[in-house]
């Protein structure tokens, strides 16, 4: 007899962002310059000062065929969901989805703009839109705020800001400038205040602060976006900052889980022989891995290999997403996609990843 149903949970679901969220939301003294949607022809672009237009499309496509999509479309060609609470559950409903970690789409765009006195305006607003959204069924939406790490004393501000909203976590870019690699001691305010604050940092896959990536071939960009993110978690690992700061917590989003163990593997074997001798890693008490697996956590949407691996990346660091309404989702055949995921792994085992974990990640009883 097949398992029932787990009641899911996503660790990584997204908003689509209404035309008006920036200009209802920002700092009055922006409100002339803040980012709008404009019609050109049969499409929508979006408009922030200080760069260029983006293209509003392949945004809210889930359950349509991948044959489809389009480059460009129009906002309200998207899943209501994405920007209508009541709407959102009813789709959730469909998906037998209790809770979603909810993330931007249009907004990880602010994470690029020049002016940074305007960028942090524009991060606010989206923190405020957020938070109204969620307050329509907190105990099912589960918003994260985002947060610059440019200026260390505005990152600790804005943290504090998250938490009064009522928002479970923040977003800060994938990567750290190059100038300025997370393992730089003008960050530790910000490691410090997210883990008095109880606050887990999300890595989401392309949000690099550099508009480089967008140049580059997608398919390319998709299959090899996971290094980028290890790169990361590997900098907070080695540097000493999970040493440290020993309940920071740390979300590496949408690049999946299946390349954990063998990063894992590696990473310890690192430690393990070329310390001594390259200095690298000297602050560390344990090994990498066991870093990883205090403070580190990943999200995936399909990824048998991982599943089957789970133990090996660590059952308790794993979390199931569905990715709605993106391009990527599992909707509306969440449920079928986990019971293939989930095939020959006991019930308990599928109940933590698709389930709890994320629960005890962001304290939800």
């Amino acid at each position: 007899m097949p398992a029932a149903p787990v009641k899911a949970i996503s660790a990584d679901s997204h908003v689509y962002e209404p035309p008006n969220t920036w200009v209802d939301n920002i700092d009055p003294k922006f409100k002339a310059i803040a980012p709008r949607m404009v019609r050109q022809g049969d499409h929508d672009i979006l408009t922030t000062e200080g760069m260029e237009p983006r293209q509003v499309g392949a945004q809210a496509v889930a359950g349509k065929d991948p044959r489809d999509f389009k480059r460009s479309a129009r906002h309200e060609d998207g899943r209501k969901g994405g920007w209508e609470p009541q709407a959102r559950l009813v789709d959730m409903d469909t998906d037998g989805v209790e809770a979603e970690v909810l993330y931007p789409t249009l907004a990880f765009h602010m994470f690029r703009i020049p002016d940074l006195a305007y960028r942090i305006a524009c991060l606010d607003a989206y923190n405020r839109w957020m938070a109204g959204l969620c307050s329509a069924s907190p105990q099912r939406l589960w918003g994260l705020g985002l947060m610059t790490i440019h200026d260390a004393k505005v990152a600790v501000r804005q943290l504090h800001d998250i938490a009064k909203l009522g928002l479970k976590g923040a977003c800060i870019t994938a990567m750290a400038p190059e100038e300025k690699p997370f393992g730089d001691a003008d960050y530790e305010p910000i490691w410090a205040a997210a883990e008095d604050a109880g606050i887990p940092l999300s890595l989401h896959v392309f949000t690099e602060s550099s508009a480089k990536v967008e140049s580059a071939d997608f398919i390319v960009r998709y299959s090899v976006v996971p290094a980028r993110i290890q790169q990361s978690l590997t900098t907070f690992i080695s540097f000493g900052i999970l040493e440290k700061f020993p309940k920071l917590k740390l979300v590496s989003v949408e690049v999946d889980i299946g390349w954990i163990p063998t990063y894992l593997q590696r990473i310890d074997h690192a430690f393990d022989r070329h310390r001594f001798w390259t200095g690298a890693g000297q602050r560390l008490k344990m090994k990498p891995s066991e870093y990883f697996h205090r403070q580190c956590f990943a999200t995936f949407m399909e990824d048998r290999a991982g599943v089957l691996m789970r133990n090996e990346a660590g059952i308790k660091n794993i979390l199931w997403s569905s990715d709605y309404p993106h391009a990527d989702s599992t909707w509306p055949h969440s449920q079928e996609v986990i019971a293939r995921q989930f095939a020959g792994v006991p019930d308990g085992d599928k109940r933590r990843i698709v389930r709890d974990n994320v629960r005890e990640l962001y304290g939800v009883a």
